[in-house]
């Protein structure tokens, strides 16, 4: 069974499972993990995320203000996907106040992966 909530589909993956969210917005949609996987740099966010396997990755920088938008993530700084412009930085997101950073690769932010559906 699935519940809407503000606009955000709830899927439940198996019977008493976590539920997670399920992003329906024009032109995007995708899952995002049900759990926080810690703080660690951008290098090892993107190893952890493949970890999870069957299509997990860091999300977009689009992707994380859609989440912004929907209260998914309401606080801290997470990584994105998104690459600076040199090999150095990678773009960061603040989802206690809406916002990008392109921070060094090497700092430590939260991780939440997502996938396509």
């Amino acid at each position: 069974m699935e519940v809407v909530i503000d606009g955000i589909v709830y899927v439940p993956k198996e019977k008493d499972a976590k539920v997670e969210p399920v992003i329906l917005e024009e032109h995007f949609k995708f899952e995002v993990h049900a759990e926080n996987l810690g703080e660690m740099n951008w290098k090892d966010a993107v190893k952890a995320v493949k970890k999870l396997g069957d299509g997990w990755r860091l999300p977009t920088v689009e992707e994380c203000s859609i989440m912004y938008r929907n209260q998914v993530i309401t606080e801290n700084y997470y990584w994105s996907s998104t690459e600076g412009d040199d090999s150095y930085d990678a773009w960061g997101f603040s989802f206690s106040y809406g916002y990008t950073y392109s921070y060094g690769k090497n700092n430590t932010y939260y991780v939440r992966a997502v996938r396509t559906i």
